[in-house]
């Protein structure tokens, strides 16, 4: 099936862990899904990845073959089916394991221009679908992008057509997004070792946490923040009981100086934590880290719970 000459470019990769957000409106309002590959999983010889996510398909297994087609595992049937065939020349018809009420699907355009949240190409690929017995429901259209995935996805409903465009994908540690603003916290590790093994070393014994908060706006608006102080942020560990064992501003002085922070891209502050009380370890347990910035009418705060275990 197919020509070897589409054979190097993948329309849709299938990693574990790659993700594609999509944001959706029509005359029924707004609305999001997700989709993630999972674990894979071997039937008849053949290994398969779990794909979640889909409003027609909340759980479908797929795998690609040498020529860039992908085939779906059908559990009842015991056997495999197309799922778009996307090495087809057109008008070449098949039979598409995405959308049971199409009639059949064929490859549109390899040369599609496709203008959405993520960008603007002219190198995407469309497939059409042909409705089939469901009235006034089914896939219309759906555009994909080299090494993306699935860029955009037309429907019917019976309130009329419904498009979905990404808006953000993870693929390895490839980040693909529209703009939007946002706060995150990043621990280097979730797990953290105390090392009490004797001789005790007290300058290994104590964990060292690094800690990244990050403010992302990729917007085409400047993000402002205002300050009533010198301080930017602060970072609390609470236990498992809610009691604070270490709050980062306790021991620092701050000016009282009005200050702005403007926000075009990425702002990031580090910080390492020594996960002790005095001249010990914390005791073994779950923790969770909040880390908030102290700008005024903009409260951004972010929590991560981590793990301490002590090595005897």
């Amino acid at each position: 099936m197919g020509v070897c000459a589409f054979a190097q470019v993948d329309y849709f990769p299938l990693e574990p862990g790659n993700q594609w957000v999509y944001r959706g409106e029509g005359r029924a309002g707004v609305s999001a899904f997700i989709v993630e590959v999972k674990q894979p999983q071997t039937f008849n010889g053949r290994e398969y990845l779990l794909v979640e996510g889909f409003p027609v398909q909340s759980r479908v297994w797929l795998r690609k073959d040498q020529e860039g087609a992908v085939y779906m595992w059908d559990a009842e049937a015991r056997s495999e089916a197309i799922w778009i065939d996307f090495p087809a020349k057109p008008p070449v018809l098949f039979k598409p394991g995405t959308d049971p009420c199409a009639a059949h699907a064929a490859i549109e355009s390899r040369e599609w221009a496709y203008k959405g949240p993520v960008g603007e190409f002219k190198n995407a690929l469309s497939v059409k679908y042909a409705p089939g017995s469901c009235a006034d429901a089914g896939l219309e259209r759906d555009v994909f992008l080299p090494w993306v995935g699935l860029v955009q996805r037309t429907e019917q409903t019976i309130a009329g057509p419904r498009i979905y465009n990404l808006v953000y994908a993870r693929l390895g540690s490839t980040v693909i997004g529209a703009g939007e603003a946002g706060f995150s916290l990043t621990l280097d590790r979730h797990l953290y070792y105390a090392n009490l093994m004797p001789p005790v070393d007290p300058a290994r014994a104590i964990p060292v946490m690094t800690a990244r908060l990050t403010v992302r706006n990729s917007t085409s608006e400047p993000l402002e923040l205002n300050f009533n102080s010198s301080q930017r942020f602060n970072i609390v560990i609470y236990n498992s009981d809610g009691k604070v064992v270490y709050n980062w501003s306790a021991t620092r002085l701050f000016m009282p100086v009005i200050g702005r922070e403007t926000i075009i891209g990425e702002k990031n502050w580090v910080e390492t934590i020594p996960l002790a009380m005095g001249d010990r370890p914390l005791p073994a347990g779950r923790y969770a880290l909040v880390a908030e910035l102290m700008s005024e009418g903009r409260p951004f705060s972010a929590t991560v719970t981590f793990e301490i275990r002590h090595v005897f």
